[in-house]
Parts: C-alpha cells; sequence; structure tokens
C-alpha cells in the first residue's frame, strides 16, 4: 500500500531525478500513515519507507534512493533520488542458427542498402542488366532513379540476377 502510494509521489520528478524536500509530517499524511502508527523514526523507516523503496526498485520501471534531513537530531523530511532504469537488451537470438538458404529478411546475401546502392551504380551491372528498365521509363533516364529500382529489385526478387555473383559488383 505504502509503496504505490510513494511511487504515485515519485513518478512526478522522474524528469527531474530528485525531489524537493519532503516535510515529514505532511510525507506521513500523503503516504496515509496515521500518527499513531509507526511512531518511532526506525519504525517508519524499517516498516514504511524501506520496504516502499524496495518494491518500487524491484517492480517499477524507475530506481530510488533517499535522503533524510534533520534539524539537529530530529529528522524533519526526506529527499529522494527518482532515476529511470536501463532497459534491458533483449539477447533471445544468441543461439539461433540461421539456415543458409533461407533470405534475411532485410539483407539479400549480408549487403545492406548503401551497399546494393554501389552495386546497382557499377558500369559492368549497368551494363549486364540495363534491358530490364526500359529507356523512356524514368529510371531509364536518371540514375537516382535506376539505383533506386534496382535496390527495390535486389530486395524483392534476387533470382532476376544471375549473370555474375551479387558480390563481384561491389569490386569496382
Amino acid at each position: 500500500m505504502y509503496s504505490v502510494r510513494l511511487y504515485e509521489l515519485l513518478i512526478q520528478w522522474r524528469e527531474a531525478k530528485k525531489t524537493p524536500l519532503f516535510d515529514l509530517k505532511v510525507f506521513r499524511g500523503q503516504l496515509g500513515v496515521d500518527d499513531d502508527e509507526y511512531e518511532r523514526m526506525c519504525d517508519f523507516k524499517s516498516g514504511v519507507l524501506n520496504k516502499a523503496v524496495k518494491e518500487i526498485n524491484k517492480h517499477t520501471d524507475i530506481k530510488v534512493d533517499y535522503e533524510q534531513e534533520k534539524d539537529g537530531k530530529s529528522i524533519i523530511g526526506f529527499k529522494f533520488k527518482v532515476l529511470p532504469k536501463n532497459k534491458p537488451k533483449i539477447t533471445n537470438q544468441k543461439n539461433i542458427s540461421r539456415d543458409a538458404n533461407t533470405e534475411d529478411m532485410f539483407t539479400i546475401e549480408g549487403l545492406n542498402d548503401k551497399q546494393l546502392g554501389r552495386i546497382a551504380r557499377n558500369p559492368i551491372f549497368i551494363a549486364d542488366y540495363n534491358d530490364l528498365v526500359s529507356s523512356t521509363s524514368p529510371a531509364g533516364q536518371n540514375m537516382k532513379i535506376w539505383e533506386s529500382e534496382m535496390v527495390d529489385r535486389l530486395k524483392k526478387d534476387a533470382s532476376q540476377f544471375k549473370k555474375r555473383p551479387i558480390k563481384d559488383y561491389l569490386e569496382y
């Protein structure tokens, strides 16, 4: 119960990364702790505050730490540090083996779009495959459109490009 209330108080300070001083009497009321509950500070900290901080750190998207503020020997309130947790990297693909006969969805033979563009600009590639595009079409008249058209075709159906191994066109 206290964890949820503390989380609601702290989440609004996520961007600022720290809170102002929460006055002890007001803070106890915000958490829903009655005046006759957890009267001693050690009981309040162990029964309410430390448990709530531990649960928030374990189960939410923020990491919380606090400092107590004192006036002499008396604790007058608390300041909190509120930091977003680092999102864990997804590492589910460690031991997945690929079928060599299955094409990768985003590359052709392991080539990225930049490399495919370089292939499409290769004069030998152009000579080998200029018959795929009509000279009157936009791709036949503009080199940028030609390159884009050939990259799209390579990605959609590389089987029509069999005159040489595709990677051989990278060497020019």
